[in-house]
């Protein structure tokens, strides 16, 4: 089972979604996620379908997945065992922060690359770590 973790704007997002329960959600999701990837076998963190198009060259690295109404970005890979969330975009609409827009790709710029240590929502599994 491969880790999970939180940057500080993500954990700040999470904890915005707490009044509405989504919270809680979006972390079992992303717990049950990672927890189904380990170091010689992907999971569905790692599918191909979840990678984004029309991504600046600086963001082809990152990946969305969907988190009831809200769109999950996050990095890693299960060969280091360990992924990282950085961004939660909360109740998906149309026309707003869309992954094509410019403005948009410019605030995952800034926040893709902070130190994911606000929170670990799932640790490694002690065997897994490379």
């Amino acid at each position: 089972m491969c880790s999970i973790a939180t940057n500080t704007t993500a954990d700040q997002q999470l904890t915005s979604l707490k009044s509405s329960g989504d919270d809680t959600l979006i972390e079992n999701k992303l717990r049950d996620f990672a927890g189904n990837s380990n170091v010689r076998q992907s999971g569905i963190l790692d599918l191909p379908k979840y990678h984004l198009r029309d991504m600046p060259n600086d963001l082809k690295h990152i990946r969305r997945i969907r988190a009831g109404r809200h769109r999950v970005f996050y990095t890693g890979y299960h060969t280091h065992c360990a992924y990282n969330v950085f961004y939660i975009k909360e109740f998906k609409k149309k026309g707003v922060n869309d992954e094509h827009d410019s403005h948009f790709h410019k605030v995952l710029k800034n926040v893709v690359d902070d130190p994911p240590t606000a929170r670990v929502i799932r640790p490694p599994d002690p065997d897994e770590i490379p």
